[in-house]
C-alpha cells in the first residue's frame, strides 16, 4: 500500500509434539516458527524500507540451545524425529534470521532483533504437552494453575509480550541491531 511499517514482531510459533508436515512437506515447527516469519518479513520489506528506523523482532526462545540447524535434513526426512530438537532448530533459525536481516538491511534503516520472551506456559504454544508433563517440569501446580515465577524466568503472556514491545519501541535500541 506504500504505507510505512515501523515495527514487525514475528511471534507465530508451535512447540513439541509428533512429526507433522505442512502442505509442502516441510516439518511444521520449522515452517511455522521460521519459514512463515521469513516469508511475511520478505513480503513486508517495501513497507519496512518506507519507514525510518524500522525494526523486525524475532520472538525466539531459550529453546535455541536445544539444537543447531540440521542443515542436511531440516525437515527430518531421515525418519529420526524429536519434537524438541525440531523446536530448537526453528528457534535457532529465528536468531540467525535476525542477525542476517540486520546485516543485510541495516543500511536500509531496518534493524533485526531476536529475543527470549521468558517461559510462558498459559498459551496454545504446545498443545501436545499434557498437564502431567507441565507439572513434572514444575510449570503448573497440582491444581493445574500455571506457575509464574520471574526468578525462574516464568512469565505471564503479558509479561512476555512486554519484552517484544520493548525491543520494537525502545529508544535505547536506536541504531543498534
Amino acid at each position: 500500500t506504500g504505507r510505512p511499517l515501523h515495527a514487525l514482531i514475528n511471534n507465530a510459533g508451535i512447540m513439541g509434539g509428533p512429526l507433522v508436515r505442512d502442505g509442502r512437506g516441510y516439518e511444521a515447527q520449522f515452517a511455522t516458527n521460521h519459514l512463515g516469519h521469513f516469508r511475511l518479513t520478505d513480503g513486508l520489506l517495501p513497507a519496512l524500507r518506507a519507514a525510518s528506523g524500522a525494526r523486525v523482532v524475532e520472538v525466539s526462545s531459550w529453546g535455541h540451545h536445544l539444537s543447531d540447524i540440521r542443515w542436511g535434513d531440516p525437515h527430518f526426512e531421515d525418519g529420526a524425529y524429536d519434537g524438541m530438537v525440531a523446536y530448537g532448530q526453528s528457534k535457532t533459525a529465528n536468531v540467525l534470521f535476525a542477525v542476517e536481516l540486520d546485516r543485510r538491511w541495516s543500511n536500509d534503516g531496518i534493524r533485526g532483533y531476536a529475543l527470549h520472551p521468558g517461559g510462558i506456559i498459559d498459551t496454545n504454544l504446545a498443545p501436545s504437552i499434557t498437564d502431567e508433563q507441565w507439572q513434572l517440569m514444575g510449570l503448573i501446580d497440582e491444581h493445574g494453575k500455571v506457575v509464574n515465577d520471574p526468578d525462574r524466568d516464568l512469565k505471564t503472556p503479558m509479561q512476555g509480550a512486554s519484552t517484544s514491545v520493548w525491543a520494537a519501541t525502545s529508544p535505547l535500541l536506536d541504531g543498534i541491531g
